[in-house]
């Protein structure tokens, strides 16, 4: 069942989109686009992010500055003793993060990769609150 917010944006939406409909497009795309307060974690969330702590400092962590904000990359090295077996790119999904990518990340290390993770705007450790596939 649809909670009280989302009826209330489904009935203004509906009736914005007959008066206006480019504005209410325009409208519907920006809020689409808007992603998650990423302070507003959840507990599980949160416990997730506090298990990963120790595992986030083993990474290098870079900023790179785009049109639309920092975008915070992490740099993952293969386990020590490991043979260079490439590099892996590991982008998340929605509401995600680095963190929540840990198992994954931990595999590709061990068979001597170097991963490369990086933090979508408005997500994890980057800036901003918008997110499309223009700026991912």
């Amino acid at each position: 069942m649809a909670s009280f917010g989302l009826k209330v944006i489904r009935s203004v939406f509906g009736v914005a989109e007959r008066v206006a409909p480019r504005l209410s497009g325009r409208a519907a795309f920006e809020l689409f686009c808007r992603t998650p307060n990423v302070k507003a974690l959840s507990d599980g969330e949160r416990r997730a992010v506090d298990r990963a702590a120790g595992f986030m400092t083993e990474a290098r962590h870079h900023r790179l500055k785009t049109a639309t904000g920092c975008v915070m990359v992490h740099e993952f090295r293969p386990e020590p003793g490991r043979a260079a077996a490439g590099t892996v790119l590991v982008v998340h999904g929605w509401r995600s993060r680095t963190e929540y990518m840990r198992a994954l990340i931990e595999g590709y290390r061990a068979a001597g990769h170097r991963v490369v993770s990086l933090d979508l705007p408005g997500h994890g450790q980057s800036q901003g609150r918008r997110l499309n596939m223009v700026n991912a």
